[in-house]
Order: C-alpha cells, then sequence, then structure tokens
C-alpha cells in the first residue's frame, strides 16, 4: 500500500482558496459550526477541528437532557439520542468522508456511547483478561476492511464507519476498563499515559504537520518516492507531530486552561 507522502492534494483542486473562502472557513472553525451546514459545507481551517464542533454540540444536547431527566428516562433518551443518530448516518453516508455537512450526527452517536461505557462501568460486569488479547487483532481485521473496501466498496466502508467502528472502540474501552491483564499494564506505563494527556493537541495537531512536512522532507533532500522512503518518513513525522504537540500542551493547552479557570471558576 502506498503512502503518497509526497503528493498531499486534499483539497481536490482547490488548493489555493480565495480570500473570501478563507475568510468563511476562519469564521466556521471560531463559531464551532464546521460540522454543521449552517455556514455552508466547510470543515474549518483546520480539517480536524470538525469534530471539535462536533462535540460542542453533543455536549449542548447531553447536558440538556442530563439536566432535565435522571434514571431510566434518561438512559432511554440517550439511547434514543444514539439510534436516532445510526438511522440518519445511514441514510445520510456521505457524511463518512465529508462531515462539515452535518457530521455532527455521526458525533453524537460516539459521544453518547461513551456514557454507556461510564455507565456500564460502575456495574458488576466482568469480562474475561483474554478479551485483551482479541482486542488489537479484531483491531488489525477492522483497519484491513476499512483500507480494503476503501478501493473496491466504498458504501460498505461507510457502513462499517458508521456501525462497526463506534460500538468497536466503545466495547474495547470498556473491556480495557474492566480487565488488568497485559494490555492494561502496557497502558498504564508512563509512555502511554503521557502520550494519553497530550492527544488532544496531536489530533489538532497532526494534520497540518502531515500537510507539510513530508513534502517538505521529500523536497528538501530530494528522496525518491519508494517504500523504504516512506516509511522512514513517516516515523519522522510521527516524532515530528509528537514533539510539537508536547510543547503546545504544555505551554498553550495547560496554560490556557488555567488562565479560564482562574478567570470563570
Amino acid at each position: 500500500m502506498k503512502i503518497y507522502f509526497s503528493d498531499l492534494s486534499i483539497f481536490s483542486g482547490q488548493d489555493v482558496l480565495d480570500l473570501k473562502d478563507q475568510f468563511l472557513y476562519l469564521i466556521d472553525t471560531l463559531f464551532l459550526t464546521n460540522s454543521t451546514p449552517f455556514l455552508g459545507n466547510t470543515m474549518g481551517v483546520n480539517i480536524p477541528t470538525w469534530s471539535i464542533s462536533s462535540e460542542f454540540i453533543s455536549y449542548i444536547i447531553y447536558g440538556v437532557i442530563v439536566f432535565m431527566f435522571v434514571g431510566r428516562n434518561r438512559n432511554l433518551l440517550l439511547l434514543g439520542v444514539v439510534i436516532s443518530a445510526l438511522l440518519y448516518s445511514y441514510c445520510h453516508s456521505s457524511i463518512f468522508y465529508w462531515p462539515g455537512r452535518i457530521g455532527f450526527v455521526r458525533g453524537l452517536i460516539s459521544f453518547n456511547l461513551g456514557y454507556f461505557v461510564w455507565y456500564l462501568s460502575n456495574k458488576n460486569i466482568k469480562i474475561p483478561n483474554i478479551m485483551e488479547i482479541f482486542i488489537p487483532v479484531l483491531l488489525l481485521i477492522l483497519f484491513y476492511f476499512l483500507n480494503f473496501y476503501h478501493v473496491h466498496h466504498s458504501e460498505i466502508r461507510q457502513l462499517l464507519g458508521i456501525f462497526v467502528v463506534p460500538f468497536f472502540f466503545s466495547f474495547s474501552i470498556l473491556s480495557f476498563i474492566k480487565t488488568d491483564g497485559f494490555f492494561s499494564a502496557l497502558l498504564n506505563l508512563k509512555m502511554f499515559q503521557f502520550l494519553g494527556e497530550i492527544s488532544y493537541s496531536i489530533y489538532l495537531n497532526h494534520f497540518l504537520i502531515i500537510l507539510v512536512f513530508p513534502k517538505l522532507i521529500f523536497s528538501f533532500f530530494g528522496l525518491t518516492q519508494s517504500s523504504l522512503n516512506e516509511v522512514f518518513v513517516f516515523i519522522l513525522t510521527t516524532v515530528v507531530v509528537i514533539v510539537y504537540s508536547s510543547f503546545t500542551y504544555k505551554y498553550i493547552e495547560i496554560r490556557f486552561t488555567k488562565y479560564l479557570k482562574s478567570k470563570f471558576l
């Protein structure tokens, strides 16, 4: 499978946006509306921020439900949100590829499944430690089919993304909470705990770095397009993303969080 780091044309011919489009993308990002059609179908200045918009909307909907309902009614209503979002996503499966249209609906699925993961984690549910062995194996199988159907049958890939991926990761998280096997111990190592702490910064930073850095490396060093060079650039890019994100986590995310707490809390 070729990565093609040196040819990252993601805007389908719109490599250069005019000033009006740039302003629209910026406003869409700042107002956290880039997972809605409110200001058009943009995904914002930094494409991964569409999911931040989706989370923002999910927090509002979840907050209203939690504030107004308790007990069984709350659970049924949140389950209804998940089912409704699944059905809508199935009928409009294109949001799997371009969530800037109405991607917040897709976000409602995973966000509210997270509530049920928390809910079940507080119940006396037993999951055998051996389940930890199956999770990475199933993850590799899932990645294989997502890649395979991306080439051959994109509609099946959409269905996998909508129905299988959210439930798989929800069950995986619940399993790691309820088990204490090898992989649970591995994830508790300081290295992985640190990656977890800076994961938000990694998520926000990774796209822009991947968009620019590999192309610069291929051009600057005059590297040929080969599997070995692609693996080398992939590893180097990953290191850069982690190092850069550790700085933005420490000097932007943490400091800004403390500042907001001091002002509003």
